[in-house]
Formats: C-alpha cells, sequence, structure tokens
C-alpha cells in the first residue's frame, strides 16, 4: 500500500492479490501483467497501461483511471 512506482515496468508480472491501495503508479506499464485479485483502490492510475493484461475480481474502486490503457485484457 502507499507504493511510489512512477513510469516503472511490470511487463509481464505476476501481481496476483497485490494490495496496492493508494499506490502512485503514474505512467507504468502493466502490459501483459497478471493483476487478478489485485486491489487498485484509491491508487494513481494516471496513464497507466494495462495492455493484454489478465483480470478477475480487480478492484478499482476510487482509483484516478485518467488516460489508462484497458485494452485487450483477459479474465
Amino acid at each position: 500500500d502507499k507504493a511510489t512506482a512512477i513510469q516503472s515496468q511490470f511487463i509481464e508480472s505476476k501481481l496476483t492479490g497485490s494490495s496496492l491501495v493508494s499506490a502512485n503508479m503514474m505512467e507504468a506499464n502493466l502490459m501483459q501483467a497478471d493483476i487478478r485479485s489485485c486491489n487498485f483502490a484509491q491508487a494513481n492510475l494516471y496513464s497507466v497501461s494495462f495492455i493484454n493484461a489478465i483480470l478477475g475480481e480487480t478492484r478499482f474502486f476510487g482509483a484516478y483511471l485518467e488516460n489508462t490503457i484497458l485494452r485487450d485484457w483477459r479474465p
């Protein structure tokens, strides 16, 4: 929680079940990352790329999602 990961690269990372509440991940790249059951509540996800990410029960409640790219995701 409350991590700072601005412009970080999480390409193909396995983040299943991670708690990233209030994290600042502005402009991070989570392309092809496994983010099932992750909690991104209140996180700054401005301009984050989730292209081809694996989602399922992922929580984005209250997250800042402007310019976020969520495309070609899969369950």
